[in-house]
Formats: C-alpha cells, sequence, structure tokens
C-alpha cells in the first residue's frame, strides 16, 4: 500500500526512556488519521455499487498505536520516576495510556518551557483522545509559532482541519507543506484526497501526480489519479492508472476492483466479471467484488447459484450498507423468487441512507407481485430520493403506466 512513513521509536539510554520529538509528531499524526479513518469527526463512506475512491478504504498501512484506544484499560496506574526528567515522565504516562496523569506532568513542564514543541504536540495528543478540538488546534498553531516552516507540523494540522471538516483551511495548509518539502510527496497525496472529498477531480488528479513525480512507487497516488479520472467517467484513462497498480503490486486486491467498476463504466461486463472474480480469489472477503459480480450475474441471468452464494456473502461482510441488500433481491428476482426478493427490498429500506435504486428495483418487484399501489408508491419515493437517478427515467415511465386508469 505505498510506503509507510518513517516511525521513530523510543530508545533506551542509560535505564532512560528518551521519547523523541519526531516520535511525538508521529504519534500524534497516526492519532488524527485514525479518527479519519474511523469515520470519527467528519467524512462519509460511498456504497458498494457506486465507486469505491482514494477515500474509502483509508491507508491500511496508517493505524493508531494501541495506546491511544480511548478504551484502553490501565493494567497498573503510572508511577513517577524520579530519575527521569518532567517531560520523560509525561511521555511514559502518554504511552502507558495514563492521559490524565500526561496531561498533569506535561502541562506543568509546558509552563517551565512554553516553547518545547514535543510536550504541545503530546498535549495536543492527549486533547485528540479526550475530543477537546479547541485544545487540539490551540496546541498546534503554538507549536507552528515556534517552528514555522516544520512541515510534520503543517501536515498534522491539515489533518486536523481535515477532521474538523475546514477543507478549504486544510487544502491551503497542505499546499504550503508542499511547498515548503518539495521531496516529500505526502502533502501532496492528502490534498489530493481533500480535493476527492469535495468533487473537484481535475485539481485532485493534478495533486496526485505531484505526489508520482517524487515518487512513482506510491500505490496509493495510482489509485487516486485512477478515481479522479473515473469520477469523471474517464474510465478508459482510469485503467491506465490502476493497471500501472499492478506492474508495483500484481496482488493489490483494489486495483482489481477498480478495475472491474472501470469496465463497467466502459458497459464491458464480461471483462468486468474477470477482474472481480480475480479479486476474490485473492481476498474472498472483498465485499464489493463479491457485490458487484453478484449484480452482473443477475443482470445476466448466468450462474444464478453461484451468485446467490456471492451475494448473501457480501451482505454477511457489510451487513449496514443498503446496496447489497439491493443486489441480494435482485439476485432473488432473476431466480423468480419474488417474495425473498421483495423482503430483502424491505430490509435494505430499514437502512440509512435510503437507495433510490434500490427503492425503484422493490417497485418492479411489487409491480411482478401485482401490487400496484405499493409499487407506485416505491417508484415515486425512488424519485423524490434523486430525480435524476441512472434509472429515473424507466423508473417515470413505469409510474406512468401504473398511474393510468
Amino acid at each position: 500500500m505505498g510506503k509507510e512513513p518513517n516511525r521513530p521509536i523510543p530508545t533506551q539510554q542509560d535505564g532512560r526512556l528518551i521519547m523523541t520529538k519526531s516520535f511525538i509528531k508521529t504519534l500524534f499524526t497516526l492519532a488524527i488519521l485514525s479518527i479519519l479513518a474511523s469515520g470519527g469527526w467528519a467524512g462519509s463512506k460511498p456504497g458498494v455499487r457506486g465507486q469505491e475512491s482514494i477515500l474509502d478504504p483509508s491507508p491500511k498501512s496508517i493505524e493508531a498505536p494501541t495506546f491511544l484506544d480511548k478504551d484502553k484499560t490501565l493494567t497498573e496506574p503510572f508511577r513517577y520516576n524520579e530519575n527521569l526528567t518532567p517531560e520523560e515522565n509525561g511521555f511514559a504516562a502518554l504511552k502507558m495510556g495514563d492521559f490524565q496523569a500526561a496531561k498533569e506532568i506535561l502541562s506543568q513542564a509546558l509552563q517551565k518551557n512554553p516553547q518545547n514543541v514535543g510536550v504541545l504536540l503530546a498535549l495536543a495528543q492527549i486533547a485528540v483522545h479526550h475530543r477537546e478540538p479547541t485544545k487540539i488546534e490551540n496546541y498546534l498553531k503554538k507549536a507552528m509559532e515556534v517552528e514555522p516552516a516544520n512541515g510534520e507540523i503543517l501536515e498534522t494540522f491539515a489533518h486536523f482541519l481535515t477532521s474538523q471538516n475546514r477543507l478549504r483551511e486544510a487544502k491551503e495548509t497542505f499546499t504550503k507543506g508542499a511547498q515548503q518539502n518539495p521531496s516529500d510527496p505526502k502533502p501532496y497525496f492528502h490534498l489530493g484526497r481533500l480535493h476527492m472529498e469535495t468533487k473537484h477531480y481535475a485539481e485532485a488528479q493534478q495533486a496526485f501526480e505531484s505526489a508520482l513525480k517524487i515518487d512513482n512507487s506510491l500505490i496509493l497516488g495510482h489509485l487516486g489519479v485512477g478515481d479522479s479520472l473515473a469520477f469523471r467517467g474517464k474510465y478508459s484513462e482510469a485503467l491506465n492508472s490502476y493497471s500501472a497498480l499492478l506492474d508495483l503490486n500484481p496482488k493489490f486486491v483494489a486495483a482489481y476492483i477498480r478495475i472491474g467498476q472501470a469496465h463497467e463504466g466502459l458497459a464491458d461486463m464480461e471483462l468486468a466479471e474477470i477482474a472481480y472474480r480475480v479479486a476474490i480469489n485473492l481476498d474472498p472477503k472483498q465485499g464489493i467484488a463479491l457485490n458487484n459480480l453478484s449484480w452482473i450475474l443477475a443482470e445476466k441471468k448466468e450462474s444464478l447459484d453461484e451468485a446467490l452464494v456471492w451475494a448473501k456473502k457480501a451482505v454477511s461482510l457489510t451487513p449496514k450498507v443498503s446496496s447489497v441488500y439491493d443486489t441480494l433481491g435482485w439476485v432473488y428476482r432473476a431466480r423468480g423468487e419474488l417474495d425473498k426478493a421483495h423482503a430483502t427490498f424491505m430490509k435494505g429500506t430499514t437502512i440509512p441512507p435510503l437507495d433510490p435504486s434500490l427503492m425503484y428495483h422493490l417497485g418492479i418487484v411489487l409491480t411482478e407481485q401485482g401490487k400496484t399501489s405499493d409499487a407506485t408508491m416505491a417508484f415515486k419515493n425512488a424519485l423524490e430520493l434523486a430525480p435524476n437517478f441512472p434509472n429515473a427515467k424507466d423508473a417515470k415511465s413505469r409510474l406512468a403506466q401504473l398511474e393510468k386508469p
């Protein structure tokens, strides 16, 4: 999944724990990223049938250390060590997960030296744990005042702004970080992610390409270029970027899923099916590949027993995503099992947000069951949810037929 960031680790020197300033910066950045990846303060997850963007999944190589878990239970209380400095004691308490002790000790240390960047970032990390955005911002701004040209702090602050949905400020900060650190691809990469989130796809492509000019081995950079093209309907060009991923890692499952989606966009279902099968073969728990392959088989009305197996598995893997119920219901409909299709679509309608395509398919099944009144309501609901969804024209036509006297 691309290059991992350098992760300095604390070292033992003469029996004393040395917690470097760089280590604190890394920990705090990872904490912010873990919040973003878990859908904490901002951000949304695209549906399974939709384009899976660079925003989802977040890089799996970026994970918070276990002691950042807000539910962590201390196995033993922190004990102050007189042989260590106050800063070192505070860092040790933080490492143990004793946030209260760390806060008290480091706050006192900051009073003695208000320009200690390591302490400022550690206190910001503690504020992350307590979900105190005002304090996070204040500590980071103070750190930037001390070291205004420090790219790591700028990047950390940009992640914080992103977590607060202050995307314009985040873009400006990432841009500044890229200018100050021209050999670091990360600011450009994260800038690209933000452009994707705000649907500025051309700008996203430019940012990802800037990252790749610095380091062409960044897998997620190539993925981002492909996504920025696919979201503009440039599926053939997107395929080139996704295929480049396979030169870097022939077993990169997400690339095959993207390739399948791009072929679907080009209406080449045969190649899409092949790509999804490769993805499933590499990772049988890839819900998107399972779901999309099931859909293709249902549309073709081929291998419906297999389609049912994959669709059920997709539901079991992502039971809180309405799109998988849409696919499973469509498979049941292709098999002629209308009652099961109806029940499955109804289950999908209980999962927010309501999917207009699911409501449309529910309308079709209700029509085939002879439940014209309910079918009329389903088509109306679909059009109210999204007047221009892909099957809106057919939904209007079916609705008109049902409403004829």
